[in-house]
């Protein structure tokens, strides 16, 4: 397995993209600690899933917009969105 090195996934770019679909209130950016845990799970599912992490950061990012619609509470949405990440590329069992 190749491990993801830090230039896989730009900084910058990943806070453009997670800020854009991150539960801050209007006007407030979003934590450097929030971040860095949306980072380790963007980085983690690619692994887990052995994809790149450009293509996680996207679905990653897609999936964290359409749960802060709905979130009440933001702590989780990390563990919360790289599961469902992990659930779209998980292979599909055969039905025979």
């Amino acid at each position: 397995m190749k491990a993801i090195q830090e230039q896989d996934l730009n900084a910058g770019e990943l806070l453009r993209m997670v800020e854009a679909s991150a539960c801050s209130k209007a006007g407030q950016q979003a934590r450097a600690a929030d971040l860095l845990a949306h980072r380790a799970a963007i980085q983690e599912v690619a692994a887990t899933v052995h994809r790149p992490a450009e293509e996680i950061a996207r679905v990653y990012c897609a999936e964290l917009a359409n749960l802060c619609s709905h979130a009440a509470i933001t702590d989780f949405l990390p563990v919360l969105v790289a599961k469902r990440v992990r659930a779209r590329y998980r292979p599909q069992a055969s039905t025979s």
